[in-house]
């Protein structure tokens, strides 16, 4: 049974083995430019709402996240002042979240949208999703600002002297306040990574969801029939 969603002007097929004669294949480009314009004209917003702000989820819930390791890093430092703020955010806050953003975006929602998880003929690809997702979260929201953070804070604190930093070359002491600097994370660390784990996992499930309702459907809204195939 041929699964496809009717459109004004044509059918939008999302089984390939079942494509009609004639059909025009579309590149990921355009098929991904058609479905973010449906979507964006879906005339029941709820339905959509997790494909369109999915990505706005995961910045802000990144951001927050590296803001926090951030915070803590410069507190176990004793760096409680302005000094060294932009060495510790850009590294540790800004960069973590457009990574965050950029992976989610290409490795996530365009596959939901137009890769073949969205033919519903490879069911375990929403598995597969939910651990990519649930590994951007971490990485980019835990890792990375926990190893950024260390190095900026550490830098700022041997320059101000808020903390006995040792000598750069001295391995056995520098491995030494690393072991500090990851136990002071054990609790906050151990949150943030089951807290990533179940809302990136979530909000794909959640994501892949909506999408199939909304390919199950019969017609798209009226004011999606302005592209035409």
């Amino acid at each position: 049974m041929d699964k496809s969603v009717e459109r004004a002007e044509g059918v939008l097929v999302y089984n390939p083995k079942t494509v009609p004669h004639g059909a025009i294949q579309l590149n990921p480009s355009e098929a991904l430019a058609l479905r973010l314009q449906i979507i964006n004209s879906w005339n029941k917003p709820l339905d959509v709402l997790p494909l369109k702000f999915g990505g706005e989820a995961v910045t802000v819930a990144t951001f927050f996240s590296s803001l926090l390791v951030t915070y803590r890093s410069r507190s176990f430092f004793n760096m409680f002042t302005r000094v060294g703020l932009a060495l510790s955010l850009v590294p540790c806050v800004f960069l973590p979240t457009g990574i965050a953003h950029h992976c989610f975006t290409r490795f996530v929602s365009n596959q939901i949208l137009v890769g073949p998880s969205n033919s519903m003929l490879y069911p375990d690809c929403s598995i597969c999703l939910q651990i990519r997702e649930a590994l951007i979260m971490n990485t980019c929201g835990l890792v990375l600002p926990l190893g950024f953070g260390f190095l900026s804070s550490a830098a700022s604190a041997l320059i101000t002297r808020s903390y006995p930093v040792p000598d750069l070359l001295d391995v056995k002491s520098m491995w030494r306040m690393f072991k500090l600097y990851s136990n002071s994370f054990r609790t906050v660390g151990t949150c943030l990574l089951l807290g990533h784990t179940i809302f990136g996992t979530a909000l794909v499930y959640a994501m892949m969801d909506s999408n199939q309702r909304v390919l199950r459907q019969q017609k798209f809204s009226p004011s999606s029939d302005s592209y035409n195939e």
